[in-house]
């Protein structure tokens, strides 16, 4: 099932972005998606933009994040050594998760579609890819194709990305079950006998839009100078997605559930709207009142 295609009910959309996912590589049950790292292989290249990448974006992430993020990153700070200046092994960040949550994280070869993810998802595993923007790897990997490829950006989620961005999150359970819950409705929907391809399609993607604007752009109400905390791993990751926000607080925008939902995106810039709600709670109670919303039937 290819979201990224446009379906009859995509009218139905705010903010409908054609090809949003552009030159992405997506991987699918046909694809080898499940890899290993490799971690001695790692040269110093990837380390040091690990480690450019970290200094960047550490102070002024935690300094703007919700307290679940900074709980988070600094149980991967204390419990993985030199976090800070090397790619961290997976089986060791995933070992941790395990011992907090339940969670594991799952290494893939790069952005894996939405069966996959879902997948996941609903079996407590998070994927993460373990190459890295910048690399000499990565610019093989996109050799000859116009994708974003910057120190602050990519399209594509790298290791920077899932680790430093979604990781601190997975070590908190309330968190980590939100997510199963997520990756749970996604199954359903792609399983489900009363709809057709058409409308699985278009209920993915009202389910992608609010991981979107919720888990990785989300902000979340606060008495601090700015008025929001973030919560969004996109952001949080991003020196120049976090600045972005901060330099333009007209981008950001009352949350109201139904309309994250039916709003569209672009993986391939940095953001024009953020949307901010009064605490994870009402994000968790909405997401399980408004369940019905992602079995639209025409």
């Amino acid at each position: 099932m290819k979201t990224f295609l446009n379906s009859k009910h995509d009218h139905l959309f705010k903010h409908n972005v054609d090809n949003h996912i552009k030159n992405i590589i997506v991987y699918s049950n046909h694809d080898k998606w499940s890899i290993n790292q490799n971690y001695n292989n790692l040269n110093i290249e990837e380390h040091n933009i690990w480690k450019k990448l970290y200094n960047s974006v550490f102070s002024i992430a935690c300094n703007n994040s919700i307290k679940i993020f900074k709980d988070g990153i600094s149980l991967l700070a204390d419990n993985l050594k030199n976090f800070s200046s090397v790619i961290p092994d997976l089986n060791q960040v995933s070992q941790l998760i395990k011992l907090e949550t339940g969670w594991q994280i799952k290494i893939v070869a790069g952005f894996v579609d939405e069966v996959i993810f879902f997948e996941l998802l609903a079996n407590k595993y998070f994927p993460s890819s373990d190459i890295i923007r910048l690399s000499s790897r990565f610019c093989n990997k996109y050799k000859n194709t116009e994708v974003r490829n910057e120190l602050s950006y990519t399209p594509e989620p790298d290791i920077f990305h899932e680790i430093f961005g979604h990781a601190p999150f997975l070590l908190n359970k309330d968190y980590c079950h939100l997510l199963e819950h997520i990756g749970k409705l996604g199954c359903d929907i792609i399983n489900s006998d009363d709809l057709t391809d058409n409308l699985k399609s278009h209920n993915l993607k009202r389910l992608q839009n609010f991981v979107w604007w919720t888990l990785e752009f989300g902000l979340i109400n606060s008495n601090n100078d700015l008025g929001f905390d973030i919560y969004g791993a996109g952001i949080l990751s991003s020196y120049n997605e976090i600045e972005n926000i901060i330099n333009n607080k007209d981008k950001v925008i009352s949350y109201n559930f139904e309309e994250i939902i039916m709003t569209r995106f672009d993986y391939s810039d940095l953001q024009d709207r953020y949307y901010i709600v009064d605490s994870f709670e009402t994000l968790v109670n909405d997401f399980n009142r408004y369940r019905k919303l992602f079995f639209y039937r025409g």
